[in-house]
């Protein structure tokens, strides 16, 4: 299960453990970055990380690709 919320700035994407193992996590996506950060018992804090909206494009990318080394190239249009 997850949910999606939009405000003007940013997308938080909330993706919930139906088993309730493990915590929620969210990804959080700004124009400049995305985070993604999931609650720590051990450390009482959350644990985030930090990455360029590419480098996300390129882990959504990844999860769907077999083993290997790849290149991902974003082509723009000109108008």
């Amino acid at each position: 299960m997850f949910t999606i919320e939009m405000d003007f700035d940013e997308v938080v994407i909330t993706l919930l453990d139906p088993e309730g193992k493990e915590e929620d996590v969210a990804v959080m996506i700004f124009d400049d970055i995305v985070y993604i950060r999931q609650w720590c018992d051990d450390l009482n804090k959350f644990s985030v990380i930090a990455m360029t909206p590419s480098q996300f494009q390129q882990l959504q990318h990844a999860y769907q690709l077999p083993e290997g080394a790849y290149v991902i190239e974003n082509k723009r249009s000109e108008i």
